[in-house]
């Protein structure tokens, strides 16, 4: 999915803001404000993001030494239970990435919240691929803490981000008061050989919003090294989503409340589908297995004949390892011996025979007599078509001449004596 429908959940249960973008965060429908199944009807074929209030997640970070997220994920309760008043039970630990630091950034939530928002979503028809905090979308820049402001809406407020990845939510009657402490907080401890730190601050906020707070800009500006004020002048939704999708922050739907495969769901649409699939596997193996049953009977029909060929031929060997390989052993100890040449057509006139006599249902081999470069063949066959094939298939795929010499019926079956020999002969 290269688009996204990035949906801002607030205090209100029943309603929503939203927004369409692509994979660069440019806006494509939207920004909309609403009831929360009414952004469902843009979410087709859209990666959905949840964002939540970040006055409901604690971020932090911490040194842990494990690499495994698995395990990281079970000792991040236990190592930071000395810094939370509730109990851990019943709380959720998510673990971000961690940072060549060696710090990896953490987000807690009550287990209760999760699953609330999780279901607001399902019951509207989303199916959330993540679920961040508002305050991981607000930007994210080196050495430069990031302010978002906002006076309208269900929950007014600020965010305030420090370079660390540490947030913290003002109410807006306290905005000044709480700047004052965390500019405090980032000054010099009065050591002289310590190098002070840059203060650097970037503002989001609406542009009414920007007007009303000069005063505190001008404050501001006397206090830090560098204020950059920005004005939205479409509201916060989509600078949240074009942040969330080109730097995500810790993804919520981890452990417990990671998101599960939703195949099964799809199951009923595709079973008759699955079931004809199975089917036809079924069917092709029964297929294979008869066919490679059928190639086994004839390989060991083959294997017979040969057998009984090189015993008509050489009664004297008492025991058949590999008849071929006997076979050659044997005419080329008698053809030296014999002063013959060592070129004997036996073997090529045998696999000739043995292929068109095994090609022929019914059809057997009863003897076979080779002499001087003439093969005889004694068969039983079902019938005189069953000799002239065997005849035929001989002479037009080995290039031999085979003639049948006689055939006469026995029973039900034929008792045929065919001829072969070279065409030279």
């Amino acid at each position: 999915m290269n688009e996204f429908l990035i949906i801002r959940l607030n205090s209100n249960p029943d309603l929503a803001d939203w927004v369409a973008v692509d994979q660069a965060g440019t806006v494509i429908a939207g920004p909309f404000n609403g009831r929360l199944a009414d952004a469902a009807a843009t979410a087709a074929g859209r990666r959905v993001i949840a964002l939540v209030p970040a006055r409901d997640v604690l971020r932090t970070n911490i040194r842990v030494p494990l690499s495994n997220r698995g395990k990281l994920r079970q000792i991040l309760p236990f190592a930071l239970e000395d810094l939370l008043a509730e109990d851990i039970e019943s709380l959720h630990f998510a673990a971000g990435q961690r940072s060549s630091e060696g710090t990896v950034p953490v987000a807690v939530v009550h287990n209760d919240k999760v699953a609330e928002w999780k279901d607001r979503c399902r019951s509207a028809g989303l199916d959330l691929a993540a679920l961040y905090a508002d305050s991981d979308a607000i930007g994210d820049i080196p050495s430069t803490a990031t302010l978002l402001i906002e006076q309208n809406g269900p929950d007014p407020g600020a965010i305030l981000r420090d370079p660390d990845g540490e947030t913290s939510v003002i109410d807006l009657p306290q905005l000044e008061f709480m700047l004052d402490l965390w500019l405090a907080r980032r000054q010099p401890s009065g050591d002289e050989e310590e190098t002070p730190t840059p203060i650097n601050l970037q503002v989001y906020c609406a542009s009414q919003t920007g007007e009303e707070l000069d005063p505190l800009w001008d404050k501001l500006r006397a206090a830090t090294n560098m204020l950059d004020i920005k004005l939205l002048s479409g509201g916060a939704l989509p600078h949240l989503a074009r942040h969330i999708v080109a730097q995500p922050g810790i993804n919520l739907l981890q452990g417990k409340f990671a998101r599960r495969s939703n195949i099964a769901a799809y199951l009923p649409e595709w079973r008759v589908a699955v079931a004809l699939l199975v089917a036809l596997g079924v069917v092709s193996m029964g297929i294979n297995f008869v066919e490679l049953r059928a190639m086994n009977q004839q390989v060991a029909r083959l294997d017979s004949e040969i057998e009984a060929a090189f015993r008509y031929a050489f009664p004297d060997v008492n025991t058949i390892r590999d008849p071929r390989a006997q076979m050659e052993s044997l005419l080329r100890a008698r053809g030296q011996a014999t002063g013959q040449s060592r070129d004997i057509p036996f073997l090529d006139t045998l696999q000739a025979v043995a292929k068109a006599v095994t090609s022929q249902k019914d059809a057997k081999l009863d003897s076979l007599n080779f002499r001087s470069g003439l093969m005889e063949l004694r068969l039983q066959a079902p019938g005189v078509e069953t000799l002239d094939r065997i005849q035929q298939q001989v002479t037009e795929e080995s290039g031999l001449n085979a003639e049948i010499q006689s055939a006469s019926a026995s029973g039900d079956r034929v008792d045929g004596r065919i001829r072969i020999k070279r065409p030279s002969q």
